[in-house]
């Protein structure tokens, strides 16, 4: 009986152990969804994540959304974009949060396989329309990161 428990402990520790080991080999493990991006200046600023080298003309981002709430009182409500990041804030890229929006994606559609942050200043914003953005690449940074500059910074860019 001791023979057949011993046999039966040493067969249940190992299927364990060759589970953790198949189940670690077969998931590719991207943290993309985890990109995490702080705005570490006084002011709000606008991130546009895209694999163009220059800021593209769409989609466009807004200074603020509109979005119709049926309430009792019928009324429009004006929202912060999802890609606005306050002063001493986080951004973390979620694709529950942010729509066509998948890093991973985006380096493998550019050309030197980086993707391209253009933080843009909310006075920016408000004083220019987008189209005068776009046609004077009105942005204030631009950082390019290739997947192995994000891991080396694990996985969280500063914004000065």
């Amino acid at each position: 009986m001791i023979f057949k428990m011993n046999i039966f402990k040493k067969w249940f520790f190992q299927s364990i152990i060759i589970i953790i080991i198949i189940s670690c080999s077969f998931e590719k493990k991207t943290q993309f969804d985890s990109l995490s991006i702080y705005n570490a200046t006084s002011s709000a600023v606008y991130l546009y994540i895209t694999s163009s080298d220059t800021l593209p003309l769409t989609p466009k981002l807004n200074l603020f959304d509109t979005v119709f709430l049926h309430s009792t009182q019928n009324r429009d409500t004006i929202l912060s974009p999802i890609y606005r990041i306050n002063a001493y804030s986080y951004y973390t890229k979620n694709d529950l949060t942010v729509p066509n929006v998948n890093i991973e994606e985006l380096c493998l559609k550019s050309k030197d396989l980086k993707i391209k942050l253009y933080f843009i200043k909310e006075s920016t914003m408000r004083i220019h329309n987008w189209t005068e953005i776009y046609l004077c690449q009105l942005y204030e940074k631009k950082i390019v990161l290739s997947e192995s500059d994000i891991q080396r910074l694990n996985w969280e860019i500063e914004y000065k």
